[in-house]
């Protein structure tokens, strides 16, 4: 998405460019997607052409867009992502460096070296400011001018930059019910009916897919909603279901966000980005496969799990309960007893929603059809 999103931002200031405007800002928060559709919100970013400069925001091109896609490019996306937490001034020279791996040094010699002396260059300059004071006053008094030609193939250079970087995807999540630890009596086949199923019978415009994996079930409740928001905590997951949404055009946002631990406020004094779940309630949400792991391994209670749930659906929840003795919470429990039963969840759903059950994947596994009261 990011590498859309700078795509977006780069076609954007070309086509500016042949009617003497420029993007001043290349932030990717500037960018906003409507599904997989990118689209640019921040049209006070929109200046008269400088021909003084190539482009002023190609410092920000650089360590907001470019950096982070090269990172991600050699499997460092939660690192570049980390790091896009500095939302003004994104990765610097130092923290590409620290972090790009050898195969990038040994492959690229001419772009590493370049890079390598930006830093000596900047660490140099900023331990002088007398120095800093002069390159600035230079560059300012200069008389140097751009073409709209010469600015034009700059754009165009760095957009093809920009095509060639090529992510890849690795998700042991696509074979999960292929692997041998799994019972043999589990079908996805009749999880796929069951849900379609529930789908076709509620009435829903927005659903929110917690924990979608690879969006099987996104793709579903997309066949009935106007927008589905697709979340979870793995990059490689969310990439696939970007891929397939965006090349079947599917009303799905698909977004990295992991449930027990999402996105809060911050910004200046924590008012820039308000907190995730601050801004988002849907008519379903589906909370499949899920209820285990925010239980066991993020030791949420149930009543927790569930007074958070009730608040961010306005209508619906398929709840996927998931048994103590299912064979895969003795992967997750790392040594720790696990006691809780049917009853103690239901008790909970009880507080919020009417409830009704139909049956799962496999024997230890049920659905809980809630509807809100």
């Amino acid at each position: 998405m990011l590498q859309d999103a700078c795509l977006q931002t780069l076609r954007i200031h070309l086509e500016l460019l042949a009617s003497g405007l420029e993007l001043k800002d290349c932030y990717p928060w500037n960018i906003v997607f409507k599904h997989t559709n990118p689209t640019l919100v921040d049209f006070t970013s929109i200046t008269a052409s400088n021909p003084n400069r190539l482009w002023d925001a190609y410092i920000q091109f650089v360590s907001l867009f470019y950096r982070p896609l090269i990172l991600a490019s050699y499997g460092k996306k939660k690192i570049a992502r980390s790091l896009l937490q500095n939302f003004i001034s994104g990765i610097s020279t130092k923290d590409f460096l620290n972090y790009l791996p050898g195969r990038y040094l040994l492959f690229h010699p001419l772009k590493s070296s370049s890079a390598y002396l930006s830093f000596l260059f900047e660490k140099y300059v900023d331990a002088h400011h007398d120095t800093k004071r002069k390159i600035v006053k230079k560059i300012n008094q200069s008389t140097m001018t751009f073409t709209q030609q010469q600015k034009t193939l700059f754009c165009k250079k760095l957009i093809r930059k920009i095509e060639k970087i090529r992510i890849s995807t690795s998700n042991d999540w696509k074979k999960y019910y292929k692997k041998q630890d799994i019972e043999h009596d589990v079908s996805a086949d009749l999880k796929i009916q069951t849900i379609d199923k529930i789908c076709q019978k509620i009435k829903f415009q927005s659903a929110l897919d917690i924990g979608c994996n690879i969006g099987r079930f996104s793709i579903i409740a997309e066949k009935y909603a106007e927008t589905v928001i697709a979340i979870d905590s793995s990059e490689d997951c969310i990439e696939s279901v970007y891929t397939y949404a965006n090349k079947h055009q599917k009303n799905i946002l698909p977004l990295v966000v992991d449930y027990a631990n999402p996105p809060g406020a911050y910004g200046f004094a924590n008012q820039t980005f308000d907190a995730f779940f601050s801004r988002i309630s849907a008519d379903l949400v589906l909370f499949l496969g899920i209820m285990h792991h925010i239980h066991i391994t993020c030791r949420q209670s149930f009543q927790t799990m569930i007074e958070h749930l009730a608040s961010i659906t306005k209508k619906y929840m398929i709840f996927e309960f998931v048994s103590a003795d299912d064979k895969n919470n003795m992967l997750i429990s790392n040594g720790r007893d696990i006691n809780y039963s049917r009853d103690t969840v239901l008790t909970e759903l009880y507080k919020y929603f009417d409830v009704d059950t139909v049956p799962s994947d496999r024997s230890t596994r049920e659905m809980f059809i809630c509807t809100k009261k």
